[in-house]
């Protein structure tokens, strides 16, 4: 868990360039060590998408939504 940590960290400094491949390594860990339908496995891709969403549309700090 202390590269998902890791990882967050980078993205709250937005810098999602640096986050993206860390974070795809932890997904294919999870894959290879959990499977595809373990819970983990489905955090990591939880993650991911979060993370790919803010890459492409970052949240703006003053708006109400």
């Amino acid at each position: 868990m202390q590269n998902v940590i890791c990882t967050n960290d980078i993205c709250r400094q937005q810098n999602y360039a640096e986050a993206e491949p860390l974070y795809l390594r932890a997904l294919k860990i999870c894959m290879d060590t959990q499977g595809a339908l373990h819970l983990d496995t489905a955090a990591c891709i939880h993650d991911l998408a979060v993370m790919l969403k803010h890459a492409v549309r970052p949240q703006n700090q003053n708006s109400s939504s």
